[in-house]
């Protein structure tokens, strides 16, 4: 959980899978991301792929979907969410 002014809010995990086009081949694309609400997590999936110039044009959004903490793969990510007192990280 998170306190964002007075109000405590839960911090959700969700799993994105998506495709993009490059260089005439389709990539598909998985990432596991913590966010507040969907739309925060698809906005963090597009910063990620942006950072390897890919824009939000090229890139189809599969499926997003949230999941258990135990489903995440990232062993960094799986054990911030897994915490009893998660470490705050800010980007």
């Amino acid at each position: 959980m998170v306190y964002v002014g007075v109000a405590m809010v839960e911090v959700k995990n969700y799993r994105i899978v998506a495709k993009y086009a490059i260089q005439r081949r389709e990539m598909l694309f998985r990432k596991d991301i913590r966010a507040i609400d969907e739309r925060k997590a698809l906005e963090k999936f597009y910063d990620l792929l942006g950072a390897h110039n890919i824009r939000r044009t090229q890139i189809r959004i599969i499926d997003i979907r949230e999941i258990a903490p135990e489903e995440i793969k990232d062993r960094k990510l799986r054990k911030i969410a897994t915490s009893d007192q998660p470490a705050l990280y800010v980007e």
